[in-house]
């Protein structure tokens, strides 16, 4: 096997197992290379390590080179972050560009970084503005879509951007309001038992169907 031919396939694996959110490990399961080996006896599979600590960072930064081109002919992009913590206690917080090309919207996760420090508006602003600096769009910014967070807000004031509220955390935030009226507290206990004995009960699930189809509702 050429070396242009095994690094089009550690390229090939490096794109299955990052965009279908594979393990890294992945690539050192044994049924996983006894594939590749049935496929082509002459070529070998990275390892994890290798995988890790080479082939992705690699990509990252042709992905990231790429991105940088297209962004750097276009005019206006506009923004969504959120932030969220992990099951380990780690914060994140996600920065994503929206932009049209050829008419067309495109939009780039730009980072996605672990943030181990207290989340003010403006740590939240300083990490914002490094990533947009970093992608060179800073002065291009029209607008930015965020949570109704108090931090969000001191965050998007500090930079000066025109801040579109998230639409979906807005209806949430109505719904859970909601909650609070006697009348909608009653409905949501019965709707919650209702649920809960469908789901408990094989015999609910039969009724249930049979009902749909009586009321020509199937699914």
């Amino acid at each position: 096997m050429t070396v242009e031919k095994r690094e089009e396939c550690h390229r090939k694996v490096t794109a299955f197992v990052v965009k279908r959110l594979h393990p890294f490990s992945e690539v050192e399961a044994p049924t996983f290379r006894d594939m590749l080996f049935t496929l082509n006896p002459n070529y070998t599979p990275p390892t994890r390590d290798y995988l890790t600590n080479h082939l992705i960072p690699s990509w990252y930064e042709i992905e990231k080179s790429n991105i940088i081109t297209e962004l750097s002919e276009v005019s206006h992009v506009a923004l969504t972050s959120d932030g969220w913590t992990s099951i380990a206690q780690d914060h994140y917080l996600t920065v994503t560009a929206h932009y049209l090309v050829e008419g067309k919207m495109r939009q780039k996760v730009l980072q996605t970084k672990a943030v181990y420090k207290a989340q003010t508006g403006i740590v939240i602003a300083e990490e914002i503005a490094d990533v947009l600096t970093d992608f060179g769009i800073f002065d291009k910014i029209v607008a930015v879509t965020v949570n109704n967070a108090a931090n969000m807000d001191v965050a998007i004031h500090r930079l000066q951007f025109v801040k579109l509220g998230c639409f979906a955390h807005t209806l949430n935030l109505a719904a859970q309001s909601l909650y609070s009226l006697a009348i909608m507290s009653q409905w949501i206990a019965k709707i919650r038992a209702l649920v809960v004995w469908i789901k408990r009960s094989s015999m609910a699930k039969t009724v249930l169907q049979e009902k749909q189809a009586i009321l020509s509702k199937t699914h």
